[in-house]
């Protein structure tokens, strides 16, 4: 075992519990054949590496923000111009979630494959990043450490090409052991509904800053 930057993404299917038991297998089983192709093509694009498919969840690690953010993007443009369409008023939708900095790496065999795994607060906050902040066909990116070059730096990613500021809406969220847990707005929930308490952060081994960044689509 030993200690890496990493920068962890994790890409779910919304509601993708009820989409099994509506539609048949088949029908399911193609969809995620498609889902892997376009995570495969692009992880090479972007230089990231496929730890894991859990289920219809995807787990990509990268050496850079810059390569996970562009992924992430260029799959919802993808799935823009080419929707996965399961039924005349149903089509797949996701949600992605990032967050980056020191992680645990651990190498092992299994059946014979060499394989690689990350962990850490960093992989748990980015897999909440997905499932308690993102929205639907979005991004959320969390920052542990409020900095602001960090901040700016995303921000230049998404508006330095023109693809992605035409297509997304920037919103930040700000969250710290100070914050006010009798507040009832979702943007103050985040703590909670992840069960940790704005005012005992120190949970998350002596982290007591998130920043948020969530990238709404203007598209449908």
């Amino acid at each position: 075992m030993k200690n890496k930057f990493k920068v962890i993404l994790f890409n779910d299917i919304k509601g993708s519990s009820r989409l099994w038991k509506e539609f048949e297998d088949s029908i399911m089983h193609d969809m995620i054949k498609k889902i892997i192709n376009i995570f495969k093509k692009l992880s090479k694009k972007y230089n990231g590496t496929i730890i894991k498919f859990v289920g219809d969840s995807f787990n990509i690690a990268f050496n850079n923000i810059k390569d996970a953010i562009n992924l992430a993007l260029d799959f919802y443009l993808y799935l823009n111009k080419n929707p996965l369409i399961i039924s005349n008023t149903e089509k797949i939708q996701f949600r992605t979630g990032i967050c980056y900095g020191e992680v645990t790496e651990i190498n092992y065999n299994l059946n014979n494959c060499k394989l690689i795994d990350y962990y850490g607060n960093i992989v748990n906050t980015a897999s909440r990043m997905e499932s308690k902040v993102s929205s639907v066909n979005g991004l959320a990116i969390g920052i542990y450490k409020f900095n602001q070059n960090e901040i700016n730096n995303i921000i230049e990613i998404i508006n330095s090409n023109k693809k992605y500021s035409e297509n997304w809406s920037i919103e930040t969220k700000y969250f710290t052991n100070k914050c006010n847990i009798n507040r009832q707005k979702r943007s103050m929930k985040l703590l909670h509904d992840l069960s940790i308490k704005c005012d005992n952060l120190s949970k998350l081994k002596g982290v007591d800053n998130i920043f948020v960044v969530n990238l709404i689509p203007k598209f449908n």
